[in-house]
């Protein structure tokens, strides 16, 4: 972002671009989804930038966090308790899905493939406690900003997710337990397609 601010003049034009706080789109898409659902609380739904999070403010209540542990650093207090592990590939500059212990039928990794203008890419949703237990945490992961827009799509579409919460609600007789679930879609022009899930695991309480 630096040295595109220095060849285009940008740097000239807004002192220190590069500096501020840019966030993605699939980040604002996925607030925006998240807000729309959103009952009426007392407690209205505050945004922060990473940088400006501090762990009190992630055992204060319940808290979404968006990116994975490269763009968003917050998502690593929760990676111990996850079977879907969201990795940077730096060599090759991309994000892939890690599957610690895979079912019969499951990849041990979920890679990003490319075929044309078709890219099939992988999303990532957690929800577990927080770490001192006095809310829940909400995780939105991807291997792409599509693979992202994913899974908030899926989480926050009730057609798309009713039939395997509804399963996890009867498994768990009665109560939604702390789960996770690997959606699937088909990039075009970076944009997210049909969802589907891959598979799912439910977090031990």
């Amino acid at each position: 972002m630096k040295d595109l601010a220095v060849r285009t003049g940008l740097a000239r034009i807004l002192p220190k671009l590069y500096e501020g706080h840019l966030t993605g789109v699939y980040a604002v898409t996925d607030i925006a989804r998240i807000a729309r659902i959103q009952r009426p609380t007392p407690q209205a739904l505050a945004v922060r930038w990473p940088r400006d999070m501090t762990m009190r403010d992630l055992n204060s209540g319940n808290v979404v966090l968006i990116g994975n542990r490269n763009t968003n650093p917050w998502v690593e207090v929760f990676e111990d308790s996850l079977n879907f592990d969201f990795r940077w590939n730096p060599n090759e500059d991309y994000n892939y899905c890690v599957n610690r212990s895979p079912r019969p039928g499951e990849a041990a990794q979920y890679h990003p493939n490319d075929s044309g203008e078709m890219r099939e890419v992988y999303g990532g949703v957690a929800f577990l406690p927080t770490p001192q237990r006095r809310g829940n945490a909400l995780l939105i992961l991807g291997t792409s900003m599509a693979g992202s827009e994913s899974a908030g799509e899926f989480i926050t579409n009730e057609r798309l997710s009713s039939t395997l919460l509804e399963r996890l609600i009867r498994e768990a007789k009665g109560k939604l337990p702390y789960f996770e679930v690997l959606p699937k879609t088909t990039s075009i022009a970076a944009q997210a397609g049909r969802v589907e899930v891959v598979a799912s695991r439910v977090i031990p309480d």
